[in-house]
This record gives structure tokens, sequence and C-alpha cells, in this order.
């Protein structure tokens, strides 16, 4: 029997497992290929998140009680169904232990300049596995707590970002003759990275009874987001200008640093306060790709490996492989590579699946 979960749980699930490593590089990523107008491509991004996350709750809303694989079963057969865990396994093993590996770069980088980056992902897998441990209640929690303070924050000192740049450095805001760029900075790896999370639904089954309207309340969770990131990457622009931001693979930790709170002593250091709230968006977007993992693992071997060992053993290799890639480049590279890759569970999969299933559900209407 699976757990429930409220709108209001899966609703913080989905901001959070959704704002993470991706936001860091975002403004520069964006607006390398789209100038001042990056904010109609994250427009443009966040209408076609926002209709893909629709379809992916939708599909299991209409599967009340059970998880991906339990329903796939039922329109795929065992083996491809075998295939399709695999792949949800694979994705969700890669994206978590690359992004904790780049994450510790970052660190290293900005902040601990002489702790070797094995050393910030080992801690950062010991404290991930010991949540996973604790269950998907306690990760949840913690999502839920990291959530509220987010939104808070987020909002609030992106808008005082934004109030504190310079107005023209965000002009001009559309240029008709643009449009070919914009639309091309949809299929960049920064905006498709950024929307990625709703795949965490394949593990958490929804219920008809407890889940009513899960649909809307996700479309617009989606649009929230979306309207987040276009506030972030404007008021990073307004501060830094698209010409300097370019050159900024952190870009929304640079654009921080150059503001100061001489109004608030205690918060003087901006860039301390989002590192913190960052990390802990990294912590849950992490765990929750991680426990997606070990879930699928299980579901492969049928229940005949304990938990706790399935837990260990991704653990040791997530760390093992997060230095395999011997540059910082070479695992960015890495991340582009999960991107791509990842729409086969974010988008490709779910539409296969919705189709089939109604067309199941059209036949036992006949």
């Amino acid at each position: 029997m699976h757990e429930n979960y409220s709108n209001i749980e899966i609703l913080f699930l989905i901001l959070t497992i959704t704002v993470g490593f991706g936001v860091i590089s975002l403004p520069k990523s964006i607006a390398e290929v789209a100038g001042t107008g990056g904010w109609f491509t994250l427009l443009l991004t966040t209408i076609i998140a926002m209709i893909v996350n629709y379809m992916v709750i939708s599909l299991a809303y209409s599967n009340s009680e059970e998880t991906l694989y339990d329903y796939s079963k039922k329109l795929l057969g065992k083996k491809l169904t075998l295939i399709v865990a695999c792949i949800y396994a694979f994705d969700f093993f890669l994206l978590p232990t690359f992004v904790l590996r780049n994450t510790s770069e970052i660190i290293k980088h900005s902040i601990l300049l002489k702790t070797p980056t094995w050393i910030l992902t080992l801690v950062f897998l010991i404290v991930i596995g010991y949540a996973l441990n604790r269950g998907i209640k306690t990760i949840s929690l913690v999502c839920q707590i990291y959530g509220i303070i987010f939104i808070l924050s987020g909002v609030i000192s992106s808008i005082f970002i934004f109030t504190k740049g310079d107005i023209y450095n965000i002009l001009p805001i559309f240029d008709i003759d643009s449009i070919g760029a914009y639309t091309k900075g949809i299929f960049t790896k920064s905006a498709i990275f950024s929307f990625m999370g709703i795949e965490f639904i394949s593990f958490i089954p929804l219920s008809k009874k407890k889940n009513k309207n899960i649909s809307k309340y996700a479309f617009w969770i989606t649009g929230f987001i979306g309207l987040l990131y276009i506030l972030v990457f404007e008021s990073s622009i307004a501060i830094m200008g698209v010409h300097d931001i370019v050159f900024y693979k952190d870009s929304v930790i640079a654009t921080i640093r150059r503001v100061e709170l001489p109004f608030l002593q205690f918060l003087g250091r901006l860039d301390g306060i989002f590192t913190i709230s960052w990390l802990s968006s990294i912590f849950c977007t992490s765990a929750l790709y991680f426990y997606g993992s070990v879930h699928f693992i299980g579901k492969i071997f049928k229940g005949r490996i304990n938990k706790k060992v399935i837990i260990f053993i991704v653990m040791v290799i997530a760390f093992i492989s997060s230095e395999i890639p011997r540059t910082v480049d070479a695992a960015e590279n890495m991340i582009e590579f999960i991107s791509y890759f990842g729409l086969s569970t974010y988008i490709i999969i779910p539409f296969i699946l919705l189709i089939l299933s109604n067309i199941k559900k059209n036949k036992k209407n006949i």
C-alpha cells in the first residue's frame, strides 16, 4: 500500500525539485542565446513546461493510487516496463550525481578554495544517504520547510536586486528581428534543465480522493516557477549587463555579490544567505532524484535486495561516478548530456503512456 500525499505536499515537491542547480547559471545561458530578450525565451519555455507538467500529473492522477511502474505494466507489459524502469533508475541516478559534482566545484571556487571537491561531494552524499534511510516523508517535510523559506526570500530578494539595477541594461526588451534567437533559446541545456523535476511523480502515487484538482495546481505552480526565473534573469542582467553576465558560470551568485543591503547589516552578505538557500534546494532535488533511483532499482529486483543495501550501493557508485570527469568542463558536459537524456523521462515516456492510457479507456467505453 502506497503512502498518500496532500496537494500542498505535492506542490512543494514540484517547487523544490524544479528550482535547483539549473537556476545558478540560467541568466548566463539564456543571455548568450537571446540577449536582453531572454525573458521571452523563458516565457515560451514556461508555457511548454506548464503543458508538460499538466500532462504528467494528469497521467498519474488517472491511475489513482499507483506509481508509474504499476500502471506501466498494464499499458506496456512486464518486459517493456522493465526497460522503462531501467531508464528511470539510470536518469534519476545520473542527474543528482553530476549536479552534486558541479555544485561542489562552484562551492570550491567561490567559498572553500582549499577544499577538494571530492570531500564536498562525499559530505553531500552522506547527508542525502541518511535522509533516504529516513524515508520519503522526511524528505518531503524538509522540502516544505525549504519551500516556504525559498518563496519568501527568493521573491523578495529578486525584486530588491532588480530595483538596484540599471533599467538601460535590460533594453531592448524585445526585438522582432531576434525572434529566431528567442525561439532557439528554448532548446538550450539550461532552459530544459531548469524546468525538469516533474518526473518525481513517477514514484509518488496520487489519489483521486485526496488530490482533487492537482493537475490545475501543478499547472499554476509551474507558471509561478517560470515567472520567478524571468525575475531572476531580469534582475541579473539589470545589475550585470547582458555583455558581462555571459562571463560568469555562477551568474546568479556573481550578481548577488554586487548587491549590498546597507540598511540591514546582518544581511550585508546577501550572497551567503542565497548560497545557504541554494544548497538547501540542491539537497532537496538530489534526495528526491536518488530516492526515485532507489525506488526503480527496487522494482527491477522485485524487492529481493534490502532497501538500505540499495541506498548504500547507490551512494557509493554515485561518489565514484562523480569523480570520473577529470575537469570542470567535463563535469558540465555531463549535465548537458543528462539534460537531453532526461527528456525521455520528462516528456517522451509519459506522453506514450498517456496516449496508451487514453486508448485503453476509449476501448472500455465502446
